[in-house]
């Protein structure tokens, strides 16, 4: 699979906002959303993906259900997780 940059979008700002409206609809009450990867950092070019990272106090929280309503997948990478902070 070739990888192609493209030059940076307007459109990745609104299609993360679109993104951001449907999966916090959907998420637990205790949620952030972050637009990560190069399509969240401005005049840089990418490639056209818009990530996107949902930080839970608990995966447990997270209905998968509700996501998949919405249009949208879960992906958890529990290796990852960090410790919870208090």
């Amino acid at each position: 699979m070739r990888i192609e940059i493209e030059a940076p979008q307007q459109s990745w700002v609104e299609e993360f906002t679109t993104l951001k409206s449907a999966i916090m609809g959907a998420a637990p009450v205790v949620a952030y959303l972050h637009h990560i990867g190069s399509t969240g950092v401005s005049g840089v070019p990418a490639k056209d993906i818009i990530d996107i990272q949902l930080t839970v106090n608990d995966l447990a929280d997270v209905d998968p259900d509700a996501l998949g309503r919405g249009g949208l997948r879960a992906q958890t990478d529990r290796h990852r997780s960090l410790p919870s902070r208090t």
